[in-house]
């Protein structure tokens, strides 16, 4: 009896964490490369939501950008409400996970490689980046600056004291 109760307990522990494991995580690449496997496959990728939210009707656009590629998210203006931060010059976009149906060709957007977000879920907020002064680029800057402005002052008197000198 105790080796039945054994196995049993086994088999549930074992199919729970089966059950509870993360989803796979795709790259972009990885679905660039395999287009042909993945398309029309549920897939989960994760990465940094950049530029801006092209809204759409009902939906909208977002590029998400992990460490191979981008592609397009195409998601319901509610999923699309979520994102707080897109990644720019001057912000570090949320990191987002997004699953979906991978499109390699989706016939309902003009034939964009997309993935049709079924979720949106942040992972981390984005954040403003800082970008501090420096002070030494600038000073070389000047300095080069006024190089190339004795310089060309040198070559304009050259030039007006032979034409004195004819």
């Amino acid at each position: 009896m105790k080796i039945k109760f054994g196995i049993i307990l086994f088999l549930f522990i074992t199919c729970a964490r089966v059950a509870a494991q993360e989803p796979v995580i795709k790259t972009v690449k990885e679905l660039v490369n395999g287009s042909k496997t993945f398309d029309g496959q549920s897939v989960v990728i994760r990465g940094e939501a950049i530029g801006q939210v092209m809204s759409r009707g009902d939906f909208a656009w977002v590029n998400v950008e992990d460490a191979t590629g981008q592609i397009g998210v195409w998601l319901s203006l509610e999923e699309a409400g979520k994102i707080g931060s897109l990644g720019n010059y001057h912000t570090k976009g949320d990191i987002v996970q997004v699953e979906g149906i991978f499109a390699r060709a989706d016939t309902r957007l003009q034939g964009e490689t997309a993935v049709r977000a079924q979720t949106v879920t942040i992972i981390f907020r984005g954040e403003p980046i800082p970008h501090e002064f420096n002070m030494v680029k600038v000073e070389i800057s000047a300095a080069l600056l006024a190089c190339a402005l004795c310089l060309w002052g040198s070559r304009e008197m050259i030039k007006r004291r032979r034409r004195a000198g004819k």
